[in-house]
């Protein structure tokens, strides 16, 4: 396999329910969250809204994005030595 390859491998993780702190979420992998099971999500979703967690995990760093309803993502990383970064939110919207 030359280097400029990878592999794309599915996890078994897809679909998964998470409750806690998303500050520990920290494995690849897909999840589904409810902001009311869940602490330190984006301050600007309310209290009962439900998503999709996704989990990227580089050597460099731990990336969430979190997609709530068809058009918004948050995210942030996590660098080490460093912490999680604040929240960004992107807004998709459709090619004309």
């Amino acid at each position: 396999m030359a280097s400029s390859q990878f592999n794309v491998v599915k996890n078994n993780l897809e679909g998964t329910v998470y409750r806690g702190d998303l500050n520990n979420v920290t494995t690849g992998g897909v999840y589904s969250v409810t902001t009311s099971e869940v602490t330190n999500y984006p301050p600007s979703i309310a209290l009962t809204a439900t998503g999709n967690l996704m989990v990227i995990n580089t050597p460099a760093a731990i990336h969430q994005l979190l997609l709530i309803g068809n058009t918004v993502i948050h995210m942030r990383r996590y660098i080490p030595g460093y912490g999680w970064s604040v929240w960004a939110q992107t807004t998709l919207t459709p090619e004309t």
